[in-house]
């Protein structure tokens, strides 16, 4: 599921994402009740059906945060790894997923 908000927080439109191989999803700019959106910045969260792992960014091993500053699971590769080989992101859980963008007419 896919939702869209004003900046002010108004739910603008719901849209039910199923394509699991396609991260793409194409939106007609109306709103919930076939109103034409106004140009401006919005916000988009997208629910998981189940929790998903995504990297915060790259610690090294005294903790130190050195990584590529990426909110994403596929961050630095080389600061990725501790001395041993191990993974040595910072990993998290969540079913959300939350971005914006802009209309501009």
């Amino acid at each position: 599921m896919i939702s869209i908000y004003t900046i002010s927080g108004e739910l603008v439109k719901s849209i039910e994402h199923d394509e699991e191989f396609d991260g793409n999803e194409w939106w007609d700019l109306k709103s919930g009740n076939g109103d034409e959106v106004a140009p401006g910045l919005y916000i988009y969260v997208v629910e998981f059906p189940k929790e998903q792992d995504f990297c915060i960014d790259t610690f090294d091993d005294t903790g130190e945060n050195n990584g590529s500053g990426k909110n994403d699971y596929f961050s630095n590769k080389k600061l990725d790894l501790d001395e041993d080989g191990n993974l040595s992101r910072h990993i998290k859980k969540t079913k959300y997923f939350i971005g914006k963008f802009a209309i501009v007419r």
